[in-house]
């Protein structure tokens, strides 16, 4: 076995024996096949123009016994279904059985399916059925794309775990028929199983003692996911994080299930997951990534120390694109670097990993960015001063025309004649409070301390959600 195989097996062991107790592992497969545009498995009779009749050949249409004085008669090449097979298409790519059908073909080597027994019968294909340690696949069309695989290992030999690059590759050979392969807005989403029979979703509730480790786990996992994210890449380009929010949640929290990892139906979900299918053997780096994170699934808190970097910072861009525009500020790369050593393969130095996603954020670039935020915001500040001293005008002179409303009789607010109206007296009184009212408002005016970070977040695009360590 090669190094990356030996660790990912060991990975799964160690995860079998956590506190976590892993039975089985579920992956999602998402990609665009552009079905539509693939040709039925069956067509119009070319005999009967898919009409089901045909005239009469016996009486040409006068009306006979062989037609029941009808004319016309059942096709005889179609049997009167006005339908024969399309005898030029391979998989049936409008039926998703057959879809089914064509993957589960390719893994009967892998011994993880075989062919159906005669009169046998499967939900979810016609011709074959999985078989253990494969205890669960599925084929159906997704929102966001028109195919998708779901499929359930069992992980009692923690050496079933190699055999999913082969999964992965049965999958995209679909494309070979269609000659299409689309992943924009695709994603593999790997589910830790702690149900002694795979069962998923599970109705068991978990535990309270359950629970608290979810907690400790997601406080220690919050401030690691600037690692993970890029992990989560195999390349520089990386989805749009709609449905792989920078959050750790749980169903019991009434946390929507479109985060970056979710506890719930009985899996920890790691939705995090760009696909992987021109580099098949990535999933296993996955696994072994998921192995390290579960080192913070503890009944007793597990601390990281990545709160003496920060405990509360923005992060994340929701449009995708290049994963260095995830990582803009000194605390981004701080977290990264940090996290990386954590919960990286042994076998991947921080170098490697970044150079195979032309990662291209530094200390030096980072600091330029910043030297440019920081001028910005110092200028937008100025601004805000500016504006400030015009509010507090603005202020002063709704305070005098108020007074004016409330207090003299038949003038309108403002009018100069109501001013001249007043004493000496009256009008010091009247500025005094005025001033009053201004002084109270400039108490809400922002030291530039204060209003750097929303202006920060504002014109450095520096994260769409927050990370915070409660």
């Amino acid at each position: 076995m090669t190094t990356q195989q030996k660790e990912v097996v060991q990975a799964i062991q160690k995860m079998k024996d956590s506190e976590f107790g892993l039975t089985g592992v579920k992956v999602e497969l998402e990609a665009v096949f552009d079905r539509d545009s693939m040709p039925g498995s069956r067509i119009n009779c070319p005999t009967c123009e898919g009409n089901e009749y045909v005239p009469c050949t016996h009486c040409d249409r006068e009306g006979c016994e062989e037609c029941d004085f009808d004319g016309d008669i059942e096709c005889p090449d179609c049997n009167g279904a006005g339908e024969i097979a399309n005898e030029l298409v391979g998989t049936n790519f409008h039926d998703m059985s057959s879809i089914h059908d064509t993957i589960l073909e390719k893994l009967v080597p892998l011994g993880l399916a075989r062919p159906l027994e005669e009169g046998g019968t499967s939900q979810y294909s016609h011709k074959y059925k999985v078989k253990y340690p494969m205890v669960h696949s599925h084929v159906y069309a997704d929102a966001t794309v028109d195919t998708e695989m779901t499929f359930t290992l069992s992980m009692e030999n923690p050496k079933t775990v190699l055999l999913l690059p082969d999964i992965i590759r049965a999958f995209t050979s679909l494309s070979e028929e269609t000659g299409t392969l689309r992943v924009d807005d695709a994603g593999m989403h790997i589910s830790l199983l702690s149900h002694p029979n795979n069962v998923y979703p599970a109705d068991d509730d978990p535990t309270d003692d359950d629970y608290l480790r979810y907690s400790n786990f997601k406080k220690s996992m919050t401030l690691l996911l600037p690692a993970l994210y890029l992990l989560a890449t195999h390349s520089q380009s990386t989805r749009k994080l709609g449905y792989r929010r920078p959050y750790i949640g749980a169903n019991a929290h009434g946390d929507a299930h479109y985060n970056a990892i979710h506890y719930g139906y009985g899996a920890l979900e790691f939705r995090i997951f760009d696909t992987c299918y021109d580099n098949p053997e990535q999933i296993l780096d996955n696994l072994i990534v998921m192995s390290k994170c579960m080192k913070f699934w503890t009944f007793v808190y597990t601390r990281n120390f990545l709160d003496r970097v920060t405990k509360q910072i923005r992060f994340g861009y929701n449009g995708g694109g290049h994963i260095d525009k995830f990582y803009v500020l000194n605390e981004h790369l701080e977290l990264l670097n940090r996290g990386l050593k954590l919960i990286k393969p042994d076998y991947l130095s921080i170098a490697q990993i970044k150079k195979a996603r032309n990662f291209t954020v530094t200390k030096q670039t980072v600091g330029k960015l910043n030297d440019e935020l920081k001028l910005k915001v110092k200028n937008a500040y100025k601004e805000y001063e500016k504006r400030f001293q015009w509010d507090c005008v603005l202020v002063r002179n709704n305070y005098i025309n108020r007074y004016i409303h409330d207090n003299v009789e038949g003038h309108r607010p403002g009018e100069l004649s109501a001013i001249r109206s007043f004493s000496s007296k009256q009008l010091h009184e009247l500025e005094e409070r005025a001033e009053a009212e201004v002084k109270k408002f400039k108490r809400e005016k922002m030291k530039e301390k204060e209003y750097y970070p929303e202006a920060l977040k504002r014109l450095g695009n520096i994260g769409d959600y927050e990370l915070c360590v409660e």
